[in-house]
């Protein structure tokens, strides 16, 4: 070896580790402004608003609810912002007591299937009718299940998210 190379290598390893380094901040640097950026959220005010419109009989009784806020970007398949309730009742739900709860809303969908329990059913929650429809640039979906083990429990769960 000569003696320009070796004095060559001590260099080179400086300018590798200098690059190095500068990689590894940038990459640190970009995840924590992804992650800060991702958990400024927005108002969940308008779609609370949408959801709110839908009215339900008294006798429902509200078993979940979940309101993800905008954010700078949405991780999986829950949109953001979006907004799910459920609720359960004892009541047999038929398409006219859907219709009436829609109806109430001011929304004028048309439901499908019959919201009566199919024969052949599969599975603890069973679909008995549904709905789709927009409002305010916002998709909704209405669904109607019972328990297939206890056949006087029903559900009915709505879904809103942005339309894009």
């Amino acid at each position: 070896m000569n003696k320009n190379t070796e004095s060559n290598q001590p260099k080179r390893r400086v300018n590798r580790l200098i690059v190095s380094v500068a990689v590894v901040a940038t990459v640190v640097w970009m995840s924590i402004l992804l992650i800060l950026l991702n958990n400024v959220s927005g108002s969940t005010d308008p779609i609370r608003k949408v959801g709110d419109q839908f009215q339900v009989p008294s006798d429902w009784v509200l078993t979940s609810e979940r309101i993800v806020p905008p954010r700078f970007f949405c991780i999986g398949d829950i949109a953001c912002p979006s907004l799910s309730r459920a609720w359960s009742t004892k009541t047999r739900v038929t398409k006219e007591i859907l219709a009436e709860s829609l109806l109430k809303s001011g929304w004028n969908f048309t439901i499908q299937d019959d919201c009566n329990i199919p024969e052949n059913r599969f599975g603890n929650y069973v679909s008995t009718c549904w709905m789709d429809g927009t409002i305010d640039d916002y998709n909704i979906s209405v669904w109607v299940t019972y328990n297939s083990n206890d056949e006087t429990q029903y559900n009915v769960t709505i879904d809103v998210s942005p339309s894009r």
